[in-house]
Protein backbone atom coordinates (compact mmCIF):
# COMPACT_ATOMS: atom_id res chain seq x y z
CA UNK A 1 0.00 0.00 0.00
CA UNK A 2 2.95 2.78 1.04
CA UNK A 3 4.99 1.90 -2.05
CA UNK A 4 2.04 2.30 -4.60
CA UNK A 5 1.00 5.85 -2.62
CA UNK A 6 4.86 6.56 -3.48
CA UNK A 7 4.70 5.36 -7.04
CA UNK A 8 1.34 7.63 -7.91
CA UNK A 9 3.11 10.25 -6.04
CA UNK A 10 6.08 9.98 -7.89
CA UNK A 11 4.21 9.21 -10.93
CA UNK A 12 2.38 13.14 -10.24
CA UNK A 13 -0.93 11.56 -10.67
CA UNK A 14 -2.54 12.97 -7.30
CA UNK A 15 -1.68 16.49 -9.12
CA UNK A 16 -4.23 15.86 -11.94
CA UNK A 17 -7.25 14.06 -9.18
CA UNK A 18 -6.08 10.73 -11.47
CA UNK A 19 -6.80 7.22 -9.04
CA UNK A 20 -5.11 4.45 -10.70
CA UNK A 21 -6.65 1.17 -10.02
CA UNK A 22 -4.92 -1.92 -11.20
CA UNK A 23 -4.92 -5.60 -10.40
CA UNK A 24 -8.57 -7.48 -8.22
CA UNK A 25 -11.10 -5.56 -6.75
CA UNK A 26 -11.00 -6.48 -2.91
CA UNK A 27 -12.17 -4.65 0.12
CA UNK A 28 -8.33 -3.13 0.75
CA UNK A 29 -8.26 -1.76 -2.93
CA UNK A 30 -11.85 -0.34 -2.35
CA UNK A 31 -11.32 1.27 0.85
CA UNK A 32 -7.96 2.77 -0.28
CA UNK A 33 -9.75 4.16 -3.50
CA UNK A 34 -12.53 5.29 -1.41
CA UNK A 35 -10.53 7.12 1.01
CA UNK A 36 -8.92 8.57 -1.89
CA UNK A 37 -12.18 10.24 -2.96
CA UNK A 38 -13.15 11.37 0.05
CA UNK A 39 -10.01 12.82 0.51
CA UNK A 40 -10.05 14.79 -2.60
CA UNK A 41 -13.62 15.74 -1.58
CA UNK A 42 -11.93 17.21 1.30
CA UNK A 43 -9.22 18.99 0.50
CA UNK A 44 -11.52 20.71 -2.66
CA UNK A 45 -8.12 21.51 -5.13
CA UNK A 46 -9.11 19.47 -7.95
CA UNK A 47 -12.30 20.29 -10.06
CA UNK A 48 -12.91 16.28 -11.34
CA UNK A 49 -11.34 13.14 -10.29
CA UNK A 50 -10.58 11.00 -13.01
CA UNK A 51 -10.38 6.70 -12.75
CA UNK A 52 -8.42 4.45 -14.58
CA UNK A 53 -9.21 0.75 -13.83
CA UNK A 54 -7.23 -1.99 -15.21
CA UNK A 55 -9.00 -4.97 -13.31
CA UNK A 56 -10.11 -8.53 -14.37
CA UNK A 57 -13.14 -8.32 -12.13
CA UNK A 58 -13.31 -8.94 -8.16
CA UNK A 59 -15.52 -8.79 -5.73
CA UNK A 60 -18.94 -6.72 -6.32
CA UNK A 61 -19.67 -5.54 -3.09
CA UNK A 62 -16.10 -3.86 -3.01
CA UNK A 63 -16.81 -2.49 -6.67
CA UNK A 64 -19.97 -1.24 -5.81
CA UNK A 65 -18.74 0.62 -2.43
CA UNK A 66 -16.52 2.78 -5.15
CA UNK A 67 -19.62 3.13 -7.10
CA UNK A 68 -21.13 4.24 -4.08
CA UNK A 69 -18.89 6.75 -3.17
CA UNK A 70 -18.06 7.81 -6.58
CA UNK A 71 -21.61 8.64 -6.77
CA UNK A 72 -21.40 10.45 -3.52
CA UNK A 73 -18.33 12.39 -4.90
CA UNK A 74 -20.61 14.18 -7.57
CA UNK A 75 -23.38 15.31 -5.34
CA UNK A 76 -21.93 15.96 -1.96
CA UNK A 77 -18.70 17.79 -3.11
CA UNK A 78 -17.55 20.42 0.02
CA UNK A 79 -17.84 23.72 -2.79
CA UNK A 80 -21.05 22.95 -3.18
CA UNK A 81 -23.88 23.90 -0.79
CA UNK A 82 -26.21 21.82 0.84
CA UNK A 83 -29.75 21.98 -1.31
CA UNK A 84 -32.54 23.70 0.36
CA UNK A 85 -35.75 21.53 1.48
Amino acid sequence: MADNDKQKKEDGLDDYGIIYISGAINSGTAESVCKEIIGYNIKAEINQIQMIINSPGGSCPSGFSIIDIMAWSGHASPSTPPASV
